[in-house]
């Protein structure tokens, strides 16, 4: 009794979203202790009272890691790695957004459910008996159902900080869908024009350097590395576009000269 008492009572600080495999083997042991006890002779219907004791008490420790989770399930889900991607003038996500979502919900669901398919140590007297011992730990999820309304707010607000990283990405690609000696030529008239130019490209390769390589939104990690690449691409065909059309106009003025 005594060390069934202490396994659940360290049950109380596992965590039920990162050491679910610990809960399990705690419960095994559980089992295992209580099913040697029937190899002893004891009856499992003599039992019974003993096992909805611990059945009880389990619910205890099931519902406080539960609502622990409840507190914290958007960043303690499992990491789900994305990239942000620039193909064919779109900027995105790999995997795309729906998909990112349609994980992250199931990877919510299956924590929010547990109550649902927990299994305690109170096993029915006969195999054709109605187990309804089970059923007191699906009351959990009605009795913390309150809560889900903060958790899915929660979850619009990090999708929209995971938008948020997405956008940050919008101005420097911008050029990435115009023709660059097109708009040099039309907005630049004098060399002071190009220099200007040439001196704020520098400066935002530096700044491009400065981009972390991973973000993190919560349970999801963003990398950077694709659309670090792409920038660096845009901000080498930008200094190429700015060096054409200066020589290109240069060789006008010196025609007109002519």
């Amino acid at each position: 009794h005594f060390d069934i008492a202490e396994k659940v009572i360290y049950l109380m600080g596992v965590d039920l979203m990162r050491q679910q495999p610990r809960w399990k083997e705690i419960l095994t042991e559980i089992r295992t202790m209580i099913a040697s006890l029937e190899q002893q002779g004891i009856s499992n219907e003599n039992m019974r009272p003993w096992r909805m004791h611990w059945d009880r008490q389990l619910y205890k420790a099931l519902e406080h890691q539960y609502q622990m989770g409840l507190e914290s399930v958007n960043s303690s889900l499992s990491e789900i790695k994305v990239e942000v991607v620039y193909r064919q003038g779109q900027l995105g996500f790999r995997p795309p957004l729906e998909e990112i979502k349609s994980r992250y919900y199931r990877e919510m669901k299956k924590f929010l459910c547990i109550p649902q398919v927990f299994k305690g140590v109170n096993a029915p007297i006969s195999k054709n008996q109605d187990d309804r011992a089970n059923l007191i730990f699906p009351c959990i999820i009605d009795l913390n159902a309150s809560s889900f309304y903060n958790v899915y707010q929660k979850t619009e607000l990090q999708f929209q900080r995971l938008n948020e990283v997405l956008e940050s990405f919008r101005d420097w690609v911008a050029v990435g869908s115009v023709d660059l000696e097109k708009l040099c030529l039309e907005s630049l008239e004098t060399v002071a024009d190009w220099e200007m130019n040439f001196k704020a490209l520098k400066v935002r390769g530096r700044d491009a350097e400065r981009i972390p390589s991973e973000i993190k939104v919560d349970c999801i990690t963003v990398s950077t590395t694709s659309i670090k690449a792409t920038i660096d691409d845009l901000i080498q065909k930008l200094m190429d576009a700015l060096l054409i059309t200066l020589r290109r106009s240069a060789i006008t003025d010196v025609s007109t000269i002519d």
